[in-house]
C-alpha cells in the first residue's frame, strides 16, 4: 500500500522529496526489522540510532563539517514523521538529543559535544522539567551558583528522555543553562520510569546535587538578583524561563510532526484491514459506518499536514517566532492524531486491542504528545493569551487612527 495517502507532494520542494525518498528507503534496511524488538525489550533504542547515525540522520540540521546533512528545518520535519510513523520511541529518543541537547549546547563547542553526538557517540539529554515545575516554569526550583572559574548546580529534574543513559546534558536552572556530563560527581540517576506506551525509550529522574562545571560548560548564566530570585509571577519569573522559551515553537512543531507520523501509520493499517476483514459476505470497507470513518481519518490527516508545513514555513524564516501558530499546530495535530489512533483501533475491532497488529501500539505511544512540550491544556492558554493581546492592540491602533 502506498505510504502518499494523505500526502500532497505539492507541498513541498523537489530537494525535500527526494530527502523523503531517500530516508524511506533507509529507513526499510535500518529501522523497520527492529520495531517490534525495540517495543519487546529485545533490541535497545540506541543500538538502532546508532545505525541511522551512520546515514548522518542523527545530524540531519547540522554541516557536513560537524558530520550532518546539513538539510533545512522542514526536511528535519519529515524526518520526524517518517521515523515516528514507524517508531514514536526512536525518534524522541534522537530529537531529544540532535535536537534538545544539541541545537544549543552541541553548537556551543561542536569538536567536543556536536561531533559524538552527530556520530551516535554519545547520547544528549536537555532537562528543565522538575517534581514541582512542569507547565509552571515560574516554579523552578535548580539554582546555579558562581564557583571560582565555574558553577555549582542544585537541582531534581524529572521525565527527562535519555536522561537514565545519556552521557551529556543540557540542565535549565532558575538562572541559567548549562551543560553537565553524567561522570561529573554529584550527578545521579534515582530512577527509570516504565511507561504505558513508548517502550524503549529512557525516561529518567536525575538529581544534581553540589555538581561543579566549569565556565566553558555555562550556556548562559544571569545572577539572580533581589529582583528576581524566588518570584514566581509572570512579571518577575526567572530568568532561564524566556530562554527556555525561545527554543518551545521548534519543539511544538516537530511534536506535532510525530503526531502526523503516528496517525498516518493508523490511518493506514485501518484501511488496509478495512478492504481484507470480511463480514456479512463483504469487506467492511462497503459498509459506511466504516468507511465515513477513514474519510474523516483522512480529512484530518490532510489538515494536520496542512497546518505542520504552514507552521515549520513560518519558522524557517525565524526559528524563535510564531509561537500561537505552534501552540495551535501542536494542539491540533496531537488531539486529531489521538481520535485517528483510536478509531483506527476501533475499524479493527476486537484484534486491534491486541498486539497482532501495531494500532493499540500507536494509541499508546501518541497519547504522551498531548503532554510534553506543553500539556493540551497549556497549548489553549498560550492561543488565547496572544488572541487577546493581539485583539487588544488592533483595537488600541483602531482608536488612534479613528482619533
Amino acid at each position: 500500500m502506498s505510504a502518499d495517502i494523505g500526502f500532497d507532494n505539492e507541498l513541498y520542494s523537489s530537494e525535500e522529496l527526494g530527502f523523503r525518498e531517500s530516508l524511506r528507503q533507509d529507513l526499510k534496511v535500518e529501522l523497520a526489522p527492529y520495531v517490534e524488538k525495540i517495543e519487546h525489550g529485545e533490541t535497545e533504542v540506541w543500538d538502532v540510532i546508532r545505525k541511522l547515525a551512520g546515514k548522518g540522520y542523527t545530524g540531519i540540521l547540522y554541516p557536513p563539517e560537524s558530520g550532518g546533512l546539513g538539510k533545512s528545518f522542514m526536511e528535519f520535519m519529515l524526518a520526524c514523521e517518517e521515523l515516528s510513523a514507524l517508531s514514536l520511541a526512536v525518534d524522541m529518543s534522537m530529537t531529544a538529543s540532535s535536537y534538545g541537547f544539541g541545537a544549543l549546547a552541541g553548537n556551543r563547542n561542536p569538536e567536543k559535544y556536536l561531533k559524538p553526538l552527530v556520530k551516535g557517540e554519545k547520547i544528549g539529554a536537555f532537562c528543565y522539567t522538575e517534581p514541582e515545575a512542569g507547565s509552571d516554569l515560574g516554579r523552578m526550583k535548580a539554582t546555579a551558583v558562581k564557583d571560582g572559574d565555574g558553577y555549582v548546580i542544585n537541582a531534581e529534574k524529572r521525565f527527562i528522555t535519555n536522561g537514565s543513559i545519556a552521557d551529556y546534558m543540557l540542565v535549565y536552572t532558575r538562572n541559567g543553562a548549562f551543560v553537565v556530563e553524567a561522570d561529573r560527581e554529584g550527578f545521579e540517576v534515582k530512577k527509570e520510569y516504565k511507561l504505558m506506551g513508548l517502550h524503549g525509550l529512557h525516561l529518567g529522574h536525575l538529581l544534581f546535587n553540589r555538581v561543579w562545571v566549569p565556565q566553558e560548560n555555562a550556556i548562559f548564566y544571569v545572577e539572580e538578583t533581589a529582583d528576581n530570585k524566588g518570584k514566581e509571577d509572570e512579571e518577575q519569573r526567572a530568568p532561564a524561563t524566556d530562554m527556555f522559551g525561545l527554543m518551545l515553537a521548534p519543539e511544538r512543531s516537530y511534536i506535532a510532526a510525530e503526531a502526523l507520523g503516528v496517525a498516518r501509520a493508523a490511518f493506514q493499517a485501518a484501511l488496509k484491514y478495512s478492504t481484507e476483514r470480511i463480514q456479512f459476505k463483504k469487506p467492511i470497507c462497503e459498509f459506511e459506518a466504516i468507511s465515513f470513518k477513514l474519510a474523516d481519518m483522512a480529512t484530518g490527516i490532510m489538515a494536520m499536514r496542512l497546518m505542520v508545513v504552514q507552521t515549520v514555513r513560518e519558522l524557517q524564516g525565524n526559528m524563535f517566532k510564531a509561537a500561537k501558530r505552534a501552540a495551535m499546530t501542536k494542539l491540533f495535530c496531537v488531539t486529531q492524531g489521538f481520535n485517528i489512533c483510536n478509531e483506527a483501533l476501533q475499524v479493527l475491532g476486537g484484534i486491534g486491542y491486541t498486539t497482532e497488529y501495531p494500532v493499540e501500539r500507536y494509541l499508546r505511544d501518541i497519547r504522551l504528545l498531548g503532554i510534553g512540550g506543553g500539556t493540551n491544556e497549556m497549548m489553549r492558554y498560550v492561543i488565547q493569551r496572544d488572541l487577546y493581546k493581539e485583539f487588544r492592540e488592533a483595537e488600541e491602533g483602531s482608536g488612534e487612527s479613528q482619533a
